[in-house]
């Protein structure tokens, strides 16, 4: 009986020492990928950056002001502001934008998108153009042209210096 106290002092022993080991060499989770994978599950999360890469690559750098997703059920509401040049028409804000939601219509979760425009007026940043857009006409924008934009948006407001 006492060999069989000391076989089993021996094995629990080894269970502690192997704990202990694998516990050192697996280490604590890596803070940066815990952070990643809460990210990605947040609800929005993948519309933003899709959008974001979306802006980045047909704008200038310093152009994305903000982007907001906001979870509606199944759908998302998404706003982008960005900002323009001085010297930017009406004309051009909306060339702009037309081609932005050539690739943004195609991220299905978005049920109403808008793009707001802010550009320097009289030596202040004010908000020069707005539009909306539901899916409906996310999901037809390439039938149309980028001068039908102020017709196929569901609002569409402009600052009066845009005005020519």
């Amino acid at each position: 009986m006492r060999q069989f106290t000391k076989l089993y002092m021996v094995f629990i022993l080894l269970l502690i020492i192997l704990g202990i080991a694998g516990f050192f060499i697996a280490g604590e989770p890596d803070q940066k990928q815990l952070e990643e994978e809460a990210l990605n599950k947040a609800p929005g999360y993948e519309t933003m950056t899709t959008v974001s890469e979306i802006v980045s690559k047909q704008q200038q750098d310093n152009a994305l002001l903000d982007i907001i997703v906001t979870p509606k059920d199944e759908n998302e509401e998404v706003l982008i502001q960005l900002h323009g040049h001085e010297q930017s028409l009406e004309k051009d804000l909306l060339l702009d934008s037309y081609h932005l939601l050539i690739e943004l219509s195609a991220i299905k979760p978005i049920n109403s998108l808008t793009i707001s425009w802010f550009m320097l007026i009289n030596n202040e940043n004010v908000e020069a153009l707005t539009m909306t857009f539901d899916r409906t006409a996310l999901n037809t924008i390439d039938s149309h042209t980028f001068e039908e934009l102020p017709t196929v948006a569901s609002k569409y407001q402009k600052h009066e210096a845009l005005n020519p």
